[in-house]
């Protein structure tokens, strides 16, 4: 394949009530033009609804390339055609050429990718379009439906690392305890971790509150390991990753605090799954 893309994220956050218990849902887009350009509109489209997702192909295959696209986490719906009166919409077309050149086979794969936004929508969002281009080699000439399904697949790999957002959720009783070292020997850091121990946290606000509360003392102990990470946490849950990940750096470079290369790993592999307990 010709197309091999390094993703790091920028990300979009919200956060809701589901069954009584308050949980949140954190978005991380990659750090690309497309990603960018689709972070802006996802967060407006996902506080109220799904997102329509359509992939055309010759080869009747686009259910199983849909699963490839997207996460299995509600924020999708699989769709056959755009209706915009109800919902925004992903849509993917694929076409394919192939050829044979030195006794090896090549299928070029362009997928169009379109989001559209809702009917109801559209003074405040506009659509967004791009095409990506995959050429697939294969050890022979004899191309037939499934090796043009894995060129299909490897474009909509590519539009899924490249282009869509990974998404966690968690629960939001219990944040503190699970994410967080609230103790210092410090008795002025003691003091200010025991007050925010004391709050519940149930929305956003309430997160960002106390991330500002962490940044001020931040400047009277700029060396204190545990501290700087635990900024680093209150800015990963707001969504800024690529920051989070600076202050765990920062972190390990002033002392050692517990797993903190678990953490640095999930920055460096972008998948946070073994830090943020994942529902």
């Amino acid at each position: 394949m010709n197309n091999i893309i390094k993703i790091s994220s920028l990300y979009a956050l919200i956060f809701f009530n589901f069954c009584s218990i308050p949980r949140g849902k954190v978005y991380f887009f990659p750090p690309t033009k497309e990603g960018g350009t689709l972070k802006k509109l996802f967060p407006v489209t996902l506080e109220y609804r799904s997102i329509n997702v359509v992939i055309y192909t010759k080869e009747a295959d686009g259910k199983s390339l849909y699963s490839g696209l997207v996460q299995d986490n509600g924020d999708y719906v699989h769709s056959e055609k755009c209706d915009l009166d109800d919902n925004d919409c992903i849509s993917i077309a694929l076409e394919h050429d192939q050829d044979c050149k030195l006794r090896q086979g090549y299928i070029t794969v362009v997928g169009k990718f379109t989001f559209q936004p809702k009917n109801s929508l559209r003074s405040t969002l506009h659509s967004f379009n791009f095409s990506k281009i995959i050429t697939v080699r294969f050890d022979n000439c004899q191309l037939g439906l499934h090796e043009i399904r894995v060129a299909n697949s490897a474009v909509i790999e590519s539009i899924r690392r490249t282009t869509m957002p990974q998404s966690y959720m968690y629960d939001l009783p219990g944040f503190l305890d699970r994410y967080f070292y609230f103790k210092s020997d410090n008795s002025q850091l003691q003091k200010l971790y025991n007050d925010l121990s004391n709050e519940k946290y149930n929305d956003v606000s309430q997160i960002s509150h106390a991330q500002k509360i962490l940044e001020k003392a931040e400047s009277q102990f700029p060396n204190d390991a545990w501290l700087i990470r635990n900024i680093g946490t209150m800015i990963l849950f707001q969504g800024d990753w690529q920051k989070a990940c600076g202050y765990y750096r920062r972190s390990k470079m002033l002392g050692y605090t517990v797993r903190i290369e678990e953490w640095i790993y999930a920055c460096d592999q972008f998948d946070f799954s073994s830090v943020i307990h994942v529902l």
